[in-house]
């Protein structure tokens, strides 16, 4: 994707705080601004899209503690011009994004592996 959070750092996580994003999505450049739905540390926050690719996009984020660690929970809702014909599209696109997040947390924080890989379910 090309992610680039460009909102000067370091951003003040609170509701109604406004993020603005630089993605390339199949190659093309677009910009993504999300504005932090609710904060609620430490156990979840929700980003909710306001402008960029998707029709809609709700993306919530749980923290659980777990096996002396701490769970992340994703649980996105989405939808986007071209519905059921894009479909197969987005689910590939979001696999490889969430796995790739997967991966990149657990070598930030020294995870060792095997941990579950991201699992990820449509509805």
């Amino acid at each position: 994707l090309h992610f680039v959070i460009r909102t000067p750092q370091p951003i003040q996580m609170r509701v109604g705080a406004l993020i603005e994003y630089r993605i390339s999505l199949h190659g093309l450049p677009m910009s993504w601004l999300t504005e932090i739905a609710a904060y609620q540390p430490p156990e979840m926050f929700v980003d909710q899209q306001l402008k960029g690719p998707y029709r809609t996009w709700i993306h919530t984020h749980q923290f659980r503690p777990d096996r002396g660690g701490t769970l992340l929970l994703d649980h996105v809702e989405f939808d986007m011009l071209g519905g059921a014909l894009v479909a197969p599209f987005i689910k590939r696109d979001l696999l490889k994004i969430f796995t790739y997040r997967h991966q990149a947390l657990l070598a930030h924080f020294k995870q060792p592996t095997p941990w579950a890989p991201a699992k990820i379910r449509f509805e």
